[in-house]
């Protein structure tokens, strides 16, 4: 089915576990509640597409294409992706990504809110520039180096996270965000929003941080 023309064709509900669909144009497709466990979907276009709760599980997503899809509830856990995948605006609210590397993703202006991504890497190269992360629990993640400029973290949990030098949360929003443990040596957090009491940086790490126009009013940092 290589390279076959799928586009706007509906697959709700269908069991496509194990299918090779390698480079298939699936612009539009509505997969919501599809079985896509252990499919392969590498180079494939899902571009618009509508896969609500569907189950991702060890599919292989190697250079698709998923621009302004809706993946929200989707289970990704054991993904294999060895190159950059494109998800902009793709709204990823309520996913499961248990633990994966999604180091170089293109998540620019992607919707998170209450995504589980806790224990996941997201490395120098990882785009979540104003993106949405609000109540997203990245808890032991490891964002070194990721672009999360302008980002919306409020009230997210990023408890014990890595966000080294080289990572850039310039005028995000961490408004009532979990930074307790967290390692912000070097970081980047100016013009950053950090206001209010239910803002935790207790025993967080900012040696080096740069803060400069921050807002830090009211801020836990005991």
């Amino acid at each position: 089915m290589e390279g076959a023309n799928t586009s706007k064709c509906k697959l709700e509900r269908s069991n496509l576990s194990g299918a090779d669909m390698t480079g298939l144009q699936l612009v539009n497709v509505i997969m919501t509640g599809a079985t896509l466990a252990g499919a392969n979907l590498s180079a494939s276009n899902l571009s618009g597409s509508k896969m609500q709760n569907t189950n991702l599980d060890s599919a292989v997503l190697t250079g698709c294409k998923l621009v302004d899809s809706d993946l929200s509830g989707s289970y990704f856990s054991n993904c294999r992706l060895q190159e950059v995948d494109d998800m902009s605006r793709a709204d990823l609210s309520k996913c499961v990504f248990g633990g994966m590397d999604l180091t170089g993703w293109i998540l620019e202006e992607a919707k998170l809110p209450g995504a589980n991504l806790s224990g996941c890497t997201l490395l120098a190269g990882t785009d979540l520039s104003k993106a949405n992360l609000s109540k997203c629990n990245l808890q032991g993640a490891d964002l070194t180096g990721c672009k999360l400029t302008e980002a919306e973290l409020s009230d997210a949990n990023l408890q014990q996270c890595k966000l080294l030098a080289g990572t850039d949360l310039s005028g995000s929003n961490l408004s009532g965000c979990n930074l307790k443990e967290a390692d912000l040596r070097g970081c980047n957090l100016s013009k950053a929003n950090l206001m209010g009491t239910a803002t935790d940086l207790s025993s967080a790490d900012l040696t080096g941080c740069r803060l400069s126009e921050a807002n830090l009013s009211g801020l836990n940092m005991q």
